[in-house]
């Protein structure tokens, strides 16, 4: 659904994985680089893009 209305699959799959990388992530260990926010979601598809 979300791949349809976005056209681009990379978008999604991107989403999927990080999303994955943040649930497999064991908080107990020392404190690790915090998970992308909205706006650097935003930069990185406009600098996708941009290629």
């Amino acid at each position: 659904m979300i791949r349809e209305r976005m056209g681009e699959p990379w978008v999604a799959d991107y989403l999927n994985n990080a999303q994955c990388v943040i649930e497999d992530r064991d908080f107990t260990d020392k404190p690790v680089t915090p998970p992308p926010t909205v706006g650097v979601l935003r930069r990185f598809m406009l600098n996708f893009r941009k290629k």
